[in-house]
């Protein structure tokens, strides 16, 4: 791996860490990220870290697989 490689991929994962001490900090702050499930019949909310792969990517969350399967025939019929 050249320098230039070595370096970039440093600054990446030093961006990486910054993103995660910022996050858990607001977390702290002002509270986790409440979080609804998915089948618009269950009234389940959570309350998840800012760091959570569901809350940084913006994906649906059902809190089980009927949940899920639910939901997703839900969004089928309309």
């Amino acid at each position: 791996m050249s320098v230039a490689g070595i370096f970039i991929s440093s600054i990446n994962q030093t961006k990486e860490y910054y993103e995660f001490i910022k996050n858990s900090v607001f977390d702290l702050i002002y509270g986790y990220v409440e979080v609804k499930c998915a089948n618009k019949l269950c009234n389940v909310i959570y309350k998840l870290s800012r760091n959570s792969q569901c809350v940084k990517h913006n994906m649906s969350y059902a809190c089980n697989m009927g949940c899920s399967l639910s939901a997703f025939n839900q969004n089928d019929e309309e």
